[in-house]
């Protein structure tokens, strides 16, 4: 199950989060640190970080050097569909907001608030 969706802009600022389940957390100390084991992984082992997990939970990571998107879930939840999830996350995200880069710089991050109808689609469908 999914719980938490952040999609973060590459210097640690959350634009958009949606709450579905357990964590309640600041998005932004939540995506500081996101961005930080990120950013830690690439630099230091040369990898792109994938999943942090704990005994029940997991965090999954996709990035395009863009925008880190990143789910808390079941520790159980598949890999595979999670990141599939992301996948079909990040196109629509896109689709919506093809110029969501240059749109943060503005620092606005209202429009934004309009995909967690798109979310709900995606994640009701998987």
């Amino acid at each position: 199950m999914i719980h938490n969706l952040y999609i973060i802009k590459q210097n640690g600022i959350c634009i958009f989060h949606e709450k579905f389940g357990s964590l309640e957390e600041d998005p932004q100390s939540i995506a500081g640190f996101l961005t930080a084991i990120s950013m830690f992984s690439k630099s230091i082992i040369g990898e792109e970080i994938k999943t942090i997990s704990t005994n029940r939970f997991k965090f999954v990571f996709k990035t395009d050097g863009k925008f880190l998107f990143v789910t808390f879930v079941d520790k159980n939840d598949k890999s595979s569909n999670t990141s599939q999830l992301l996948d079909n996350i990040k196109k629509m995200f896109y689709f919506r907001f093809p110029e969501a880069e240059s749109d943060c710089k503005s620092g606005n991050l209202r429009p934004f608030e309009k995909f967690k109808f798109d979310l709900e689609d995606i994640v009701n469908k998987n």
